[in-house]
């Protein structure tokens, strides 16, 4: 099992693993966009930043939301969180949902980008897709993007951790 926080990267590693351009993810840091974990450490001079597992995965799935979506990074990494900080009794923050007997169980951010909201589902080739557009307790239904996290978090996994190795 791999510790989400540990401080093991740099901010470039993050940046090509996500496929974003270093001076842009850079900016976004500096900008507030994001902010470094509890346990990412703070560049020092002459030394890069530690970011964690926890907080480069926030990163790629705001690169993807940016690509996909055209959302703000702002908005992007606040919707990340639903994914990386939070968890239910079927899945740890930052986690996905794990596998049944099928082995087809994908952990999907439903993102709404009209209402800057997201939620984490877990999803089989027999959930209902309606399930995935009511966006609130009132059953309101709204355009929604599904981002396949299982996709965004092995590409991001294998990069960084190439056969256990930092990259």
């Amino acid at each position: 099992m791999i510790d989400l926080d540990e401080p093991r990267f740099t901010m470039s590693q993050v940046a090509r693993a996500t496929r974003g351009k270093a001076n842009t993810i850079f900016s976004w840091f500096q900008r507030g966009h994001f902010a470094l974990g509890k346990k990412d450490v703070q560049a020092e001079n002459g030394l890069g930043h530690g970011i964690s597992l926890r907080t480069a995965l926030e990163v790629g799935i705001a690169v993807e939301l940016y690509k996909q979506c055209d959302l703000h990074p702002a908005i992007g990494a606040k919707l990340a969180r639903e994914f990386t900080q939070l968890g239910d009794d079927h899945r740890d923050p930052g986690e996905l949902f794990p596998q049944d007997a099928t082995g087809r169980v994908f952990t999907v951010l439903v993102v709404y980008p009209g209402l800057e909201h997201a939620k984490v589902v877990r999803m089989t080739p027999k959930t209902a897709m309606v399930d995935a557009f009511i966006a609130d307790q009132y059953g309101r239904q709204t355009a929604a993007t599904l981002i396949w996290l299982n996709f965004i978090d092995r590409d991001l996994r294998v990069a960084l951790l190439q056969d256990g190795k930092e990259a």
